[in-house]
């Protein structure tokens, strides 16, 4: 109220960057190169549960951004309509986990209920930042199986890994999803993402394959924040693999 009723505006304060942060309660962690700066890379994770108010479908997502200018995102919410607070929600193809930056255990999507969670272990020792997330229960699995993703910040070789492990029944492809912002072009075993008006990443891969898709944007809210297109790179691995493993750095 104070606020409200002062005649005379605050001064505007420096922005709130810290090293590192984790929000337990909603299981979100998130990391940056150095305190007090947008410059180079930043980190964060999603776990918890899919029932949380406002919910997207995105246990174990991660995003990545470079001096201040996201690269590897999550969409975010489009325009609301009558499907956005109803029964129909996971309609929207923002809302659903095949468009974050998460995994496809045998080619399975994530389902919305507070059933299915997703657990996260870490914190910053200053020169790293790691965090582990069980995503067993976070898929319709077999009590046997197990998924689990590794993130990790390495301030001494401004490196962002992600590590994912997983045994999985069936025999079938297991893949990892991104979600680009900016230029994607294609290199044996990597992508460069060109985010616009920040330097370039390399993210380097060990998958099998590679699934591109560019989705052209039309609703008001995702042009605003994304322009044009995003695009979606799937990093398939064969039936017999148990993990995949990317390296992101900013192009020298």
């Amino acid at each position: 109220m104070d606020a409200l009723l002062d005649g005379e505006p605050a001064p505007a304060g420096a922005l709130p960057l810290p090293r590192s942060v984790e929000l337990g309660s909603i299981g979100v962690a998130a990391a940056r190169e150095r305190a007090g700066t947008a410059e180079g890379l930043f980190v964060a994770v999603k776990a918890g549960h899919n029932g949380q108010h406002h919910n997207h479908l995105d246990l174990g997502a991660v995003e990545i951004a470079v001096d201040g200018v996201p690269a590897v995102v999550d969409p975010g919410r489009p325009t609301y309509d009558g499907r956005t607070f109803s029964p129909r929600r996971y309609e929207l193809w923002p809302m659903r986990s095949e468009w974050h930056s998460t995994l496809r255990p045998r080619g399975l999507d994530q389902e919305p209920g507070q059933q299915w969670t997703a657990t996260l272990d870490g914190g910053d020792d200053g020169s790293h930042a790691a965090w582990r997330i069980d995503l067993s229960d976070a898929y319709p699995l077999t009590e046997v199986e197990r998924l689990t993703r590794e993130v990790s910040l390495d301030r001494t070789t401004a490196t962002v890994t992600v590590r994912d492990r997983w045994r999985l029944d069936g025999g079938r492809e297991t893949s990892s999803v991104l979600v680009l912002h900016g230029e994607v072009t294609a290199e044996p075993g990597a992508l460069v993402v060109r985010p616009p008006g920040a330097r370039a990443l390399r993210v380097r891969h060990d998958a099998d394959r590679l699934e591109i898709i560019e989705r052209a944007l039309d609703d008001p809210m995702l042009v605003a924040a994304w322009g044009a297109r995003l695009t979606r790179v799937e990093l398939v691995a064969a039936a017999d693999r148990d993990g995949l493993d990317l390296q992101v750095q900013v192009v020298a």
